[in-house]
């Protein structure tokens, strides 16, 4: 009899170690998609047409685009690590319209950059867990403006890049599906100034796979 509970045990524990597959520390990379919203800058755009003399009767934006985004990182152990990463978060743009010459001048934002970050991890089980993230962000914008200023000038283009450095938060949280294999949804907010990239504040949500070593 003890000999079969003993048998049994072993079974259990030995059942739990097949299905324990998170990893306390090692390095990882990673590869997501998802969503970069932003918050173009409506004021500046008018104020320039308004500059070239137009008449600005409205504006629209398109303030979303597809994110893509490579990282890497190392876990110390189950509850700290650090990561690095590139994001490009796609276009936005502001459209100015002069319903009163019949003019429409175009503001395009185009944001790439790199991240270093601080992440906190929350071990829920052996498979889940939850994390949170804090870094900074250094960031390029690649301005187009196209200004229309009618007959007989035409339409007028100037092309600038904007940098700097901005902080980043992030949450989310990872579900380990074998040792070297895990998935992670993401929520971060980018706090970008809109006066100086175009764009304003992002909130990027992206869907990761990750590869652990």
């Amino acid at each position: 009899m003890k000999t079969k509970l003993g048998l049994a045990i072993g079974l259990v524990l030995g059942l739990g170690a097949g299905v324990s597959v998170a990893a306390d520390d090692g390095f990882y990379l990673g590869v997501g998609t998802g969503l970069a919203i932003s918050s173009p800058d409506t004021a500046t755009a008018t104020a320039i047409t308004q500059y070239f003399g137009g008449t600005v009767t409205g504006t629209s934006t398109d303030d979303n685009d597809t994110a893509v985004r490579f990282f890497a990182g190392y876990n110390f152990n189950k509850y700290i690590g650090v990561e690095v990463g590139y994001s490009d978060l796609g276009e936005s743009s502001v459209t100015v319209l002069d319903a009163v010459n019949g003019l429409t001048d175009y503001y395009k934002f185009a944001v790439t950059g790199y991240g270093i970050s601080v992440v906190g991890n929350l071990p829920i089980n052996n498979k889940f867990s939850a994390f949170g993230k804090l870094g900074v962000f250094s960031w390029n914008s690649d301005i187009n403006a196209e200004v229309d200023l009618g007959f007989p000038f035409g339409v007028i283009s100037a092309d600038i890049s904007e940098s700097g450095t901005v902080p980043v938060i992030g949450i989310g949280a990872i579900y380990r599906f074998t040792k070297n294999f895990s998935i992670r949804g993401e929520i971060e907010h980018i706090a970008i100034d809109k006066a100086d990239a175009g764009t304003g504040d992002f909130n990027v949500v992206t869907a990761n796979a990750m590869f652990h070593f």
